[in-house]
């Protein structure tokens, strides 16, 4: 095992890599925009596997220690650097941009739901719920029709 600073620094060696195989294939879109939704996807899809295999689902292992807030957590810090780079017109840093930290929030947001759909008995506003029950079904229901809405506004949205 390498030192820290040897790991750190192939590793935003390797991410640089990406970002320059993303910008060609950027440029390829020839800003079709649903042809460029798709090609975003599919490098959200490459990061979030590279990451879950240098870091493991410490993402859903948080969850499941710590409830929702730690999605909620993460996904506030990002919007934070987002906001700041907007807010004084910067783009960021060599090692994130703001594209990159929008990519990432896509992603939390993403994981977010996947772990709302795997692990529903470990969220916190339902651990005084019993499983199966009405008041449990109730809330599925809920969550359920939340989710909806939300995906049709993101698929609606133009």
């Amino acid at each position: 095992m390498g030192s820290c600073k040897t790991d750190c620094e192939y590793e935003r060696a390797t991410i640089a890599q990406q970002l320059e195989r993303y910008e060609e294939t950027v440029e390829q879109w020839d800003c079709d925009k649903g042809v460029m939704f798709d090609g975003l996807v599919d490098e959200a899809k490459k990061i979030y596997r590279k990451k879950n295999k240098m870091y493991g689902d410490s993402f859903g292992l948080s969850i499941e220690r710590y409830g929702l807030i730690s999605a909620l957590t993460r996904m506030s810090d990002k919007w934070n650097r987002i906001e700041n780079m907007i807010l004084s017109g910067s783009n960021g840093t060599t090692d994130e941009r703001l594209i990159d930290s929008l990519a990432d929030l896509s992603n939390y947001c993403i994981m977010t739901i996947i772990e709302l759909e795997c692990n529903r008995e470990l969220l916190t506003r339902r651990k005084h719920l019993k499983w199966g029950s009405e008041e449990w079904n109730k809330q599925d229901n809920a969550d359920y029709a939340m989710l909806e809405q939300m995906i049709k506004e993101a698929i609606d949205y133009d």
